[in-house]
């Protein structure tokens, strides 16, 4: 973490879901396997046959005293993420993207460079907890969160412009 920005620290990756990870006093165990390295596709972890498959990746952070303390509005970034996900902050829903029923994908949801504003009493000074339910296809780099970089947790503002500041650099590229 620096001042303004808390970058998420080791991710682990475990394949289904269950209500029981958004609890704030779940502890991850042996069969969460521990990500050594980004973009994070949970499908190199665990093997399946299935067209269609749920993962959960979770990872914990604490936040400096400057972010956890001022009154400006913290959010969250994720770089990309797909197909379909729930994102959760300590146990609350800050997001879902994307439908699945009866086995199939019914919207498809993939997200670069999003920031999710979240509420300040979702957050602690220490041992936050960001859980991410995901479904796709194995094999599809679609599935997963598919950047190097852009997880991180700041003020809300900050990241935005951050965002914002690279998608007009790119388009100055395009056209001029």
């Amino acid at each position: 973490c620096n001042e303004s920005k808390c970058f998420p620290r080791t991710w682990y990756a475990k394949e289904g879901f269950s209500d029981e990870y958004t609890n704030k006093t779940f502890q991850a165990n042996a069969e969460w396997k521990e990500v050594k390295k980004f973009p994070l596709y949970p499908w190199e972890y665990f093997s399946s046959d299935e067209l269609l498959q749920d993962y959960s990746l979770l990872v914990e952070f604490d936040l400096p005293e400057d972010l956890f303390q001022s009154l400006r509005h913290k959010g969250v970034a994720i770089g990309g993420v797909g197909e379909v996900f729930e994102i959760y902050l300590n146990g609350i829903l800050i997001t879902k993207e994307g439908k699945v029923e009866n086995g199939k994908i019914l919207l498809h949801r993939a997200l670069r460079g999003q920031v999710f504003e979240v509420n300040q009493s979702y957050l602690q000074k220490e041992k936050n907890r960001l859980l991410i339910h995901l479904w796709g296809r194995p094999g599809s780099n679609n599935t997963g969160l598919y950047f190097t970089k852009g997880n991180q947790v700041g003020f809300y503002e900050e990241l935005k412009k951050d965002r914002q500041e690279r998608i007009t650099l790119i388009l100055i590229g395009i056209y001029f």
